[in-house]
């Protein structure tokens, strides 16, 4: 049980580590605990990737996707 919490934590690791490489993520340390935070490279690479692949599916499946329908953020929190 260890070795695979151990492993998971190395491979998390790894990704965090690389994400800060590329600006996609901020690290701050604050009485031993780590906040990880997403950068507005973050946002923008997230943002860039999902048009992609929602671009691919509709162009695959022909389906219409309405993004505002999908859409929460602050503020939008209604049901539905």
């Amino acid at each position: 049980m260890k070795r695979e919490i151990r492993s998971n934590h190395m491979v998390a690791n790894k990704v965090i580590d690389a994400l800060m490489k590329e600006g996609l993520v901020a690290v701050s340390s604050q009485e031993g605990r780590y906040r990880v935070s997403i950068t507005r490279a973050g946002i923008h690479h997230i943002r860039s990737t999902t048009s992609s692949i929602v671009e691919s599916i509709r162009s695959k499946f022909e389906i219409p996707i309405d993004f505002a329908r999908h859409r929460t953020g602050r503020g939008n929190n209604r049901a539905g």
